[in-house]
């Protein structure tokens, strides 16, 4: 049974698909195979998924970081996929083993990738802590039951709803809420339920939902650090009330912004301030988006609006994509700052800082290649300072004051550390009058 909630209730307004956003595409490539799927996006636009090696023999897990893809490599056997990483760079997903019929779920960190010695019966997700949730097989052979686990170095199992044998989770944010799926008694068999777990209670959410509302919510994909949770149908905001479809399909991802995107039958969407654009429009000519291969959790988004999936060419071959906003979620970079600043615009104030960034030769030895994925994330946490400003100043909030200062100041905090491993020579003083530039503008 679906949902018949309406996004009025908590917007006031009808929703309509409209030109709302704008973006630059980017295919991420593959590892030699016909095919990739993408899975999830960090702060700093690094994507993660799976793709098939040369003659498609087998597939493996891959990092993409804006200079190329990288094998992640396996357990041992021929296959793995990444499904989740945090926006330290910590990847999730599962690999075969040289021996055994059943994968394992792995985390990778630092170039080596770590055996949990979880089977997992699903997909998995990763917070900033490196907490790990997904669910596991009750059995050796995984041919039962599985329960929605959290692992944090050790595994702890989640638990059902009442009267019913299994749960899936999803989703994780950094206080270790937790989202997902738990069957529940209907009848004489069960349904599924889409639940929140939080300070150690799974609570089925359709109890979020107004009292004169019918409707099942299903199964939940995300959750935001505010507590904002998405799912099958769904949109759930804390101290609002659940609410949903948007007519277009199911949400499937929620950044910390509020902003989510989701796939129906008018395609893959993003619903952002009370528009909703339609993502075919900034793929390829002949291309569309895989709705299958999204199933709940094969797309993401981050703060910087920046979207991943998987689309289809014309001639049905499976490439994962990058889309970035061509002007910034909330306007142009040429927003006006408060006066108080040296640079009078956040366009002027990227150029400074950006200007202040060393160039590296990415070829070569691996401590130029080291240096070249520190430059990756110095430029990504760049962004991110200056994504935060221009929603301050559009926004003119002290909230939004609050976020882009901390954005600025992880810049330095990135920064200072390449300097100080020694992978970066980072000109610090350049990029620290920059930022002190635009700490004036928005402090004004």
């Amino acid at each position: 049974m679906r949902l018949a909630l309406w996004l009025t209730l908590l917007l006031g307004i009808a929703c309509s698909a409209t030109a709302a956003q704008s973006y630059l595409f980017t295919d991420v490539g593959s590892l030699g195979g016909t095919w990739t799927y993408a899975s999830a996006i960090s702060a700093s636009g690094r994507i993660v998924g799976t793709s098939a090696l040369n003659g498609d023999v087998a597939h493996h897990a891959f990092l993409f970081d804006g200079g190329g893809m990288h094998d992640l490599g396996t357990l041992g056997g021929p296959n793995s996929a990444a499904y989740a990483v945090n926006d330290s760079g910590s990847i999730v997903g599962q690999s075969d083993l040289l021996i055994g019929s059943l994968p394992h779920a792995f985390t990778y960190a630092g170039g080596h990738m770590t055996d949990l010695g979880i089977v997992p019966a699903g997909p998995l997700a990763i917070n900033a802590a490196g907490h790990v949730v997904g669910s596991f097989c009750l059995d050796p052979n995984c041919s039962t039951y599985s329960h929605a686990f959290l692992y944090d170095g050790s595994l702890h199992d989640l638990g059902v709803l009442s009267g019913c044998p299994w749960s899936h989770a999803y989703g994780i944010n950094d206080q270790d809420e937790i989202v997902g799926e738990s069957c529940v008694p209907y009848g004489s068999s069960h349904e599924k339920h889409a639940f929140l777990y939080t300070g150690g209670v799974m609570t089925d959410v359709n109890t979020f939902a107004p009292s004169n509302v019918a409707g099942i919510a299903q199964s939940a994909y995300a959750v935001n650090n505010n507590g904002g949770v998405v799912g099958d149908d769904f949109i759930y905001t804390p101290g609002i009330s659940l609410i949903g479809p948007l007519n277009l399909g199911a949400p499937v991802g929620i950044n910390n912004l509020g902003q989510v995107i989701g796939s129906g039958g008018s395609g893959a969407f993003l619903y952002s301030d009370g528009a909703v654009t339609l993502l075919s429009a900034s793929l390829p000519a002949g291309w569309m988006i895989d709705a299958s291969a999204i199933n709940g959790t094969g797309m993401g988004i981050n703060d910087a609006g920046q979207i991943t999936g998987t689309g289809r060419d014309a001639n049905g071959h499976a490439h994962g994509f990058l889309l970035s906003p061509a002007s910034g979620p909330h306007g142009p970079t040429s927003t006006t700052l408060p006066p108080g600043s040296s640079c009078s615009t956040l366009a002027a104030c990227r150029e400074a800082l950006t200007g202040a960034l060393p160039s590296v030769d990415t070829a070569g030895t691996k401590k130029s290649q080291r240096a070249a994925r520190a430059l990756l994330r110095l430029n990504g946490a760049t962004d991110h300072a200056l994504d935060q400003g221009a929603r301050s100043v559009g926004k003119a909030h002290r909230w939004w004051y609050a976020k882009a200062r901390a954005a600025l100041a992880r810049l330095l905090t990135v920064a200072g550390a390449a300097s100080d491993r020694g992978t970066l020579s980072v000109p610090l003083a350049p990029i620290e009058a920059a930022v002190a530039a635009l700490r004036a503008g928005l402090a004004a």
